[in-house]
């Protein structure tokens, strides 16, 4: 591993002999004290340029420390091989920004205390500090945060079950792993509930709602809410309630903290996009601080805290600020009267929405306006505030300047596909390849058999397996990066309905069950580790296990299972002759492709891409046929992007040079 790493070091060029020793040295300690692996050489290189990149930037920051300029040390940890841009793509999932109604309003007693410091950790009412890991998840936390803190303060301190929010509170708003807020998870715990962390243990993804009503610890009552902006409001809230749910602007600057008052003049007070707990506030040196409780483990920050600095409402800590209420007998009878008054201030909220939303069509081009209310139906897209709303609608008009533009040069013969609007228009490029490159894992699988050619074959001028029966309709993968699941059923699909017996299989059978063979549900998978369950477990329909568009509880019955595979084959790293011959002899072939931002607004045509890679593959989709236009050789590539997207759900692939890396990863089952 050495002899690699100082391979890296070279590449990446570094010229001093003694900083090469001693950052390759850090390097070797961070992976093993973090338990980093890496999929390949490459993503090796790049994680250590990255990390190099945080050292120096943490040298820098800690040397305006030791000159006393700034009140808070940075340091490593989990992220610091993560790019500024990856961190707050983490962050920036966790909190959603729906209008979710207030509970009661906290109002502050003449007769409270205001207390120098307060501290509840050493009250005994919080519990240990927990890691949210990969999922979106930080709101979840954060509530059952200060709903343990009311039960350590009548002395019943026990771990509340994050994952019971996360699999159960999407009625209520709440996105799983997707994101959340913290007041709609109390009304869930409200309406419900919520069991222990014991009884029902966090798995990090979105999973099968599997309450146990028997083992609820509690229910809250109602929740009461700071007024936005209010610190005076706050504190006295940390210390005469206890730990406060929060929410803050978690910018790029909190991934390299370590220790000391947090300072950020970069973070704002009102776009806020993580969840976090106040469980105390103090001074040091003259500087008035909160205690905050994060969720990203206890070897980052202060033991898993940080000192934010209490000062002009930094990054929005009183902004959206809450906690709940455990339930009494009396608040049993009142419920009914809270959630009629809680259905009528919604309506009223709604029509305020329709006013604001209002300003932006008077502001809007009458053309661009119409679209945009055509495309919101058609797509049923919703958003989350007026401000979200006026986001997407730019970006929407920047795209539909793109596809203009794109299509003038289809019209003059410049460009061999056209572009057009689809359910990522109002999508910006980072956020389409963020969707797509979730999609596949690159770790090592087993391979099956290894396709050989025949010399004998004659050359098919075209083929399309859709006309021959043998692939089901075009699936939508959602929000979920399940696309190798959709490749790989494809397949099944293809050699089923080969054998007269076409029929939609379960991509949720497959999110669900292979982990073990190392897929990752909707954060990425592999087609050929698909193919490795489904030949030990077998795999059922589509009817008998619908799709969830997230990870749940394998639960397949054995009894209805559709098929079996005997082993699967693999085509030769980049050999098209063998693609195209399998493809024409064998059925539909699951492959993939680096799908880069040309696909979002991709409409119809042959795509033709030079910036694909053909090896940097992040996107499953299944290979149905071949043809040729206008003495163009093309692929006919069925998407999992539902069929308003490309040519009803397809697109054409130009066959050339092993385009996008089609040849690259090509696999097919045998039943």
């Amino acid at each position: 591993m050495k002899v690699l790493a100082l391979i890296i070091l070279v590449v990446i060029g570094f010229v001093s002999a003694n900083s090469d020793e001693e950052l390759l040295d850090r390097w070797e300690m961070y992976k093993q004290e973090f338990g980093k692996s890496y999929r390949s050489p490459v993503e090796a290189r790049r994680r250590l340029a990255i990390f190099k990149e945080n050292l120096e930037k943490i040298e820098q920051h800690n040397a305006l420390f030791a000159q006393g300029k700034t009140t808070h040390t940075e340091g490593i940890n989990q992220f610091t091989d993560w790019s500024e841009e990856e961190f707050l793509q983490y962050v920036n999932k966790g909190l959603i920004d729906r209008p979710i109604m207030a509970g009661a309003i906290y109002n502050v007693t003449e007769n409270v205390e205001n207390l120098a410091s307060i501290d509840w950790r050493t009250a005994g009412v919080v519990t240990p500090v927990k890691n949210q890991l990969q999922c979106g998840s930080c709101w979840s936390f954060s509530a059952t945060g200060s709903i343990e803190g009311q039960l350590g303060r009548r002395g019943r301190l026990v771990s509340l079950s994050e994952q019971n929010l996360i699999d159960c509170s999407g009625n209520y708003g709440n996105k799983g792993c997707g994101g959340g807020l913290m007041n709609a998870a109390f009304n869930y715990v409200r309406d419900h509930g919520i069991e222990s962390e014991q009884d029902y243990p966090y798995s990090a993804s979105n999973g099968y709602c599997r309450a146990n009503p028997s083992r609820v610890i509690t229910r809250i009552s109602t929740y009461y809410s700071i007024l936005a902006g209010n610190e005076n409001m706050l504190r006295t809230a940390i210390a005469s309630v206890g730990p406060i749910s929060v929410a803050i602007d978690a910018t790029a600057n909190l991934q390299r903290y370590s220790r000391g008052i947090f300072r950020d003049l970069s973070c704002s007070s009102q776009a806020l996009n993580h969840g976090v707990l106040a469980v105390g506030y103090g001074t040091e040196n003259g500087i008035n601080y909160y205690i905050i409780k994060n969720s990203w483990g206890a070897a980052w920050g202060e033991a898993g805290y940080f000192r934010l600095e209490m000062k002009n409402n930094q990054c929005g800590i009183a902004t959206m600020a809450s906690y709940p209420a455990l339930v009494t007998r009396k608040d049993v009878f009142n419920q009914k009267i809270v959630k009629a008054e809680r259905i009528a201030k919604m309506k009223v909220f709604a029509l305020i929405c329709i006013v604001v939303i209002g300003c932006v069509a008077a502001i809007s081009d009458e053309e661009v306006l119409d679209k945009w209310q055509n495309y919101q139906v058609k797509y049923g897209k919703s958003y989350r505030s007026p401000v979200e709303s006026r986001k997407r609608l730019a970006i929407f008009k920047e795209n539909l300047e793109k596809i203009e533009k794109h299509n003038a040069l289809y019209d003059q013969g410049k460009t061999m596909h056209t572009e057009g609007i689809n359910q990522f228009t109002d999508w910006t490029k980072e956020e389409f390849l963020q969707y797509v490159n979730k999609g596949l894992i690159n770790k090592p699988v087993i391979v099956g058999e290894v396709f050989n050619k025949s010399e004998n074959f004659a050359n098919v001028g075209s083929i399309d397996w859709r006309s021959a029966g043998v692939v089901t309709e075009v699936k939508n993968q959602g929000g979920c990066g399940s696309c190798w699941s959709f490749s790989a059923t494809g397949a099944i699909e293809g050699q089923l309905g080969r054998n007269g017996y076409l029929i939609s299989l379960s991509e949720q059978n497959l999110i669900d069950c292979s982990s073990g063979y190392g897929n990752l549900g909707c954060n990425g998978g592999m087609m050929t580790a698909a193919f490795g369950y489904v030949r030990d477990n077998g795999i059922v329909s589509e009817q008998d296990y619908p799709y969830e568009e997230s990870v749940g509880l394998c639960r397949p019955d054995p009894s209805r299972i559709i098929t079996r595979i005997s082993t699967y084959y693999t085509i030769p790293y980049g050999d098209e002759q063998s693609l195209q011959q399998a493809l024409a002899t064998v059925g539909p072939i699951s492959v993939a492709i680096d799908a880069t931002e040309t696909l979002q607004s991709y409409g119809g045509g042959i795509l033709r891409d030079n910036t694909c890679s053909s090896q940097a593959l992040n996107h499953g989709v299944l290979l149905v046929g071949s043809g040729v236009e206008n003495g163009i050789e093309y692929y006919i590539v069925k998407n999992s992007w539902g069929p308003n997207w490309g040519e009803g759900g397809y697109f054409r692939l130009q066959k050339i040079n092993n385009q996008c890396g089609i040849a690259s990863m090509a696999s097919y089952p045998v039943l």
